[in-house]
C-alpha cells in the first residue's frame, strides 16, 4: 500500500536543486501529486506531495532526502499524511476559485494585512500570493514605481457585495487598485478591455465633485460608499446624490471637466497593450463630452457614454431630478469594434475597474 508523504525544502537557491530530489525521489519510482515551489531573494520554499509505493520504503526516502538537504545547506521536513486527509484535500478542490490583483506604486504590509482580512472574513482561504512586477531598487527608485502582487484564493464569499465594498474602502484608504474576479480559461487571453470612468480612467467619481462644488461633497461621498457596499438601490443613491447638485449650472459642469485628475495608469499601459493587439473602449456614465476628451487622450477603440433623456435640461436637484431616465446603456459583453461576439461569460469586471474580454 503507497504511503502519502508530504515533503517541505527550504534554504538558499541554487541551479539543479530540483533535478537533485526529484532524481531521488525517481529511484523509488514515487508519484508526485503535487507541487510547488517559489523564491524570494535567492531563498528556496519547496513543496512535493508525494505517494511512495511501498511503505517499505518510507525510511529509506526519509534517509536520502534528509542526508542530501544536509550536504546543501538545506532544511527538509518529511511527513506522512492519513490518507483520508488527502481524500478531504482531493475532493475540496471543486470550490470556487478568485482572483484578487493588488497595484500601485508600492505594496505595504498594512494593505496585504487589510485585503487578507477581508477573505478571512469571507470564508475564502489564499493558496499563493505572487508577484506579477519587477524586483524594487532601493538605491535606484523608480520615477513613476509600480508594483503588484495576486492572490489566488478558492470558497464562495458569504456577502460578495459587502466584499466589493470594503475592497473599495480599503483602495481609497491606502491608494492602491484592487481587481477582483473569478478564476477561469479567459482569464490569460484578453482582447478587449473596457474601462469604466470614474475612479478608473480618472482618479474621482464626477458626481461626487460635482457634490462638492455644490457644498454638499460629504453627503454624496456617504452615498456613494452605500451603493458600492450593496446597501442601497443604485437608482435610489443616483437619486439622492443628484439632488444635491441643485443650483449647479452648465458652467459649473465644464469647470469641473477641466480639473478632473487623470489616472497614471493608461498613459503607461495604452502604447504597450497596442503590441499585445488589446483593444481599448470606456463607458462613461452620461459625460459624452469627457468621453470624447478621454478617446482622443489615450487612443480609445470605443468610447459610448451612457445616454440621457434629458426632459428638463441641465437644472439638477429636487424634484426635477426624478425626470432623468437612462434611455441606454451599451452592455459592455455587447461586441468588440471588430464585430466580435464576447458573449456575457467572458467578461472580466472588477469593481468599477475594466471590463475585459477575450
Amino acid at each position: 500500500m503507497e504511503a502519502i508523504v508530504l515533503i517541505n525544502i527550504t534554504g538558499p537557491d541554487r541551479p539543479g536543486l530540483n533535478a537533485c530530489f526529484a532524481g531521488i525521489l525517481a529511484r523509488y519510482d514515487v508519484r508526485v501529486l503535487d507541487i510547488g515551489q517559489s523564491v524570494i531573494h535567492e531563498h528556496i520554499s519547496l513543496g512535493i506531495l508525494a505517494a511512495i509505493p511501498c511503505k517499505e520504503d518510507f525510511s529509506a526516502v526519509f534517509k536520502d532526502m534528509l542526508f542530501e538537504g544536509y550536504q546543501l545547506g538545506l532544511k527538509v521536513d518529511i511527513r506522512p499524511v492519513v490518507p483520508d486527509s488527502y481524500e478531504n484535500w482531493v475532493h475540496a478542490q471543486g470550490k470556487e476559485r478568485r482572483i484578487i490583483t493588488i497595484l500601485g506604486p508600492a505594496i505595504s504590509a498594512r494593505q496585504i494585512a487589510a485585503v487578507s482580512s477581508v477573505c478571512a472574513e469571507q470564508g475564502l482561504n489564499i493558496h499563493s500570493i505572487t508577484r506579477l512586477t519587477g524586483r524594487i531598487s532601493l538605491e535606484h527608485p523608480q520615477p513613476r514605481p509600480r508594483a503588484s502582487i495576486q492572490f489566488s484564493v478558492s470558497g464562495t464569499p458569504k456577502q460578495i457585495g459587502q466584499m466589493r465594498g470594503r475592497f473599495m474602502d480599503i483602495s481609497r484608504a491606502t491608494g492602491v487598485d484592487i481587481s477582483f474576479h473569478v478564476d477561469n480559461i479567459y482569464q490569460k487571453n484578453r482582447k478587449l478591455v473596457v474601462f469604466d470612468m470614474d475612479s478608473t480612467l480618472i482618479q474621482s467619481e464626477v458626481i461626487v465633485e460635482l457634490a462638492r462644488l455644490a457644498g454638499a461633497g460629504p453627503q454624496a461621498e456617504q452615498i456613494t460608499r452605500s451603493a458600492m457596499q450593496g446597501e442601497m438601490d443604485f437608482k435610489e443613491s443616483f437619486r439622492r446624490r443628484v439632488a444635491l447638485l441643485k443650483g449647479l449650472t452648465q458652467t459649473d459642469l465644464d469647470q469641473i471637466l477641466q480639473s478632473l485628475p487623470l489616472t497614471e495608469g493608461p498613459n503607461w499601459s495604452r502604447p504597450r497593450s497596442s503590441a499585445w493587439a488589446t483593444n481599448w473602449g470606456s463607458c462613461p456614465a452620461g459625460l459624452r463630452l469627457w468621453g470624447t476628451i478621454s478617446r482622443k487622450s489615450w487612443d480609445l477603440t470605443t468610447c459610448t457614454p451612457m445616454n440621457w433623456t434629458w426632459k428638463t435640461g441641465w437644472s439638477p436637484g429636487g424634484s426635477k431630478a426624478r425626470s432623468w431616465t437612462v434611455r441606454k446603456r451599451p452592455p459592455c459583453s455587447g461586441k468588440s469594434p471588430r464585430r466580435k461576439t464576447c458573449p456575457s461569460s467572458r467578461p472580466l469586471p472588477s469593481g468599477t475597474g475594466p471590463m475585459i474580454c477575450p
